[in-house]
């Protein structure tokens, strides 16, 4: 109920800034397809990297831990074979096999999150590079303040959610835009 609330406040807030902002509005550069390959070729780029190198801490800190869980579920599997009454063995080393490798993947992500975030703050943005610098700059203080802020988060987000994301997120771009040229093409003849 608490994170309800907590969410709900999260909204009001959200719907309540055109309130407090300065009204303007953003022009968004033109762009196509191959634009936005090459605005996400950084992003992505700083994904693959980030990636690696959460691979290689986290595992350098968790996997001697994962390891252990996973001999311990392996011999309480063993002993069942043996023993048809340890069961509850087998379901507690696999519950507390889970359990780790779910705040490892939780860590991993906060982690992921953090960092993307930083990358962003000290200068990789998306949304930026697609509007207009002078409609951007014509913006009251506040207003264009809170969209450099959520220009943070979106991005931090983005390079937070890994490669994959961003290859998805540039896939669906470009089989959408080639879908609506094939429909234009198409209406034409």
């Amino acid at each position: 109920m608490k994170l309800k609330i907590i969410h709900l406040l999260l909204v009001a807030l959200a719907l309540s800034l055109p309130l407090w902002l300065t009204p303007g509005s953003l022009t968004v550069k033109p762009f196509g397809p191959g634009d936005v390959s090459r605005l996400l070729a950084f992003p992505l780029l700083v994904a693959l990297f980030l990636e690696r190198a959460l691979e290689v801490f986290v595992n350098t800190w968790r996997d001697p831990q994962a390891e252990k869980l996973d001999l311990e579920v392996k011999d309480a599997q063993a002993k069942l074979a043996a023993d048809s009454t340890a069961t509850s063995a087998v379901k507690a080393a696999t519950q507390a096999q889970i359990d780790y490798h779910s705040d490892t993947r939780r860590i991993a992500l906060w982690t992921a999150l953090v960092v993307g975030l930083v990358v962003s703050a000290v200068g990789v943005r998306t949304l930026q590079a697609l509007v207009d610098s002078a409609s951007l700059q014509s913006l009251g203080k506040y207003q264009r303040d809170a969209f450099l802020l959520l220009d943070v988060f979106l991005t931090g987000g983005l390079i937070a959610g890994g490669s994959e994301g961003i290859h998805k997120l540039t896939q669906v771009y470009s089989d959408f835009m080639d879908s609506t040229s094939q429909k234009v093409k198409s209406q034409n003849s």
